[in-house]
């Protein structure tokens, strides 16, 4: 089966390495003098560009639309107000995970719904099928409409971003806040999200299609063109995965699946969570294992020396005895050292451990999220 492609595929695929990623092929990393660290260090210190117009985008609106959300979500989606965007799980039966998500309310009793590439038929299908029957059963009045392949979208990353796209584009919303823009005609919609640990914002591009890629192409290259310190670099997965992972985000298929329950990533309460609801899916399930201390637990990993990474599937071990696995593993271009995230039972008596493949160990330590100084790098950052 050929490989889906993005409005800017040509664009990437003669400046950058290309390779398969969830039915699309996508850039890996741009050629030199670009590489991975360049490009990591490019968000962490000045802003980065990545396409991500391969994740599925769903509109649901109407005037029960967030009743209908609301039994998806276990987040509390009813006091979600106006230009606001959250991070939400869809949770299955046993309180894995079917997805993690963005919702935002763009407008009145329209909701915008940012799913993982990999999930995206998977997701479609269940919702579709579940709206199939909440219409069967009540009189709940909404729709839902995939745009998927009708919109294109980015997401521009580091401390540099916020200015650049207020200066560009005459709107910043601020972290977790959306707005719509128009720039030169093209509808855009602006969302202070992201998957780095950094400022920045996710770019909605209206009406864009693989047939008439230009509006597309336009509000990416004069994205690129504009600085404040340093040059923008277009980045690709490579780098979107180093990042991520010092963030401390997990990756859906590595951290976090259906077998995967939402108590074990240490991301539910209070407000991803909310039992208080009388009904989400997975709900039962998580209430049954709130007490259960044998929970493997999700950490960060950090290498004490310089050396090999983690990598996936590594056993964890403790005075020999395996306590958990390896979920993800890369170097970081910005500690120098290798990172980790990972499963460990009795999390709370480790400080550090052994990561053992077949060949090789390597010794690293148990560490909070994110991985990076704080108070330096990152959206939170003092300087």
């Amino acid at each position: 089966m050929s490989l889906l492609k993005t409005q800017l595929h040509h664009w990437h695929s003669s400046r950058a390495k290309m390779v398969p990623f969830a039915g699309f092929e996508m850039p890996v990393v741009y050629n030199s003098p670009s590489n991975i660290s360049k490009e990591h260090l490019s968000v962490r210190n000045s802003a980065g560009l990545f396409d991500v117009s391969h994740m599925g985008r769903m509109i649901v609106s109407g005037e029960d639309a967030v009743k209908f959300l609301d039994l998806l979500i276990p987040r509390n989606l009813s006091i979600l107000p106006l230009n606001k965007v959250a991070y939400c799980y869809f949770l299955n039966e046993r309180g894995g995970f079917r997805d993690d998500i963005t919702v935002a309310q763009i407008e009145e009793n329209l909701y915008l719904i940012t799913y993982n590439a990999g999930n995206r038929k998977k997701i479609w299908l269940w919702v579709k099928e579940f709206e199939a029957l909440i219409k069967s059963i009540s009189e709940m009045k909404f729709s839902i409409e995939n745009i998927s392949d009708s919109t294109a979208m980015f997401a521009f990353q580091g401390p540099d971003a916020p200015i650049i796209t207020k200066n560009l584009f005459g709107e910043f919303p601020g972290p977790w806040r959306s707005s719509y823009a128009s720039y030169q005609g093209i509808k855009l919609l602006i969302m202070g999200s992201g998957y780095t640990g950094e400022a920045g914002c996710e770019i909605v591009i209206s009406d864009s299609s693989n047939d008439d890629p230009s509006a597309t192409i336009k509000v990416w290259e004069d994205i690129l063109e504009n600085k404040v310190n340093e040059s923008i670099l277009p980045c690709g997965l490579a780098s979107r995965d180093t990042l991520r992972l010092e963030a401390g985000m997990p990756l859906y298929g590595n951290d976090i699946e259906e077998n995967v329950q939402a108590l074990q990533t240490g991301l539910v309460f209070p407000a991803l969570v909310n039992l208080e609801k009388k009904f989400f899916f997975g709900k039962s399930a998580i209430e049954n294992n709130l007490k259960n201390t044998e929970l493997p637990k999700r950490v960060g990993l950090v290498t004490l020396t310089r050396g090999r990474s983690p990598r996936q599937d590594m056993n964890i071990k403790l005075n020999n005895k395996i306590i958990g696995k390896v979920t993800s593993g890369t170097f970081s271009p910005l500690l120098k050292l290798g990172i980790g995230m990972g499963y460990i039972i009795n999390k709370e008596n480790v400080n550090e451990v052994t990561l053992e493949a077949e060949t090789y160990k390597i010794q690293a330590k148990i560490a909070n999220f994110p991985l990076f100084d704080s108070d330096k790098y990152g959206s939170k950052r003092k300087s």
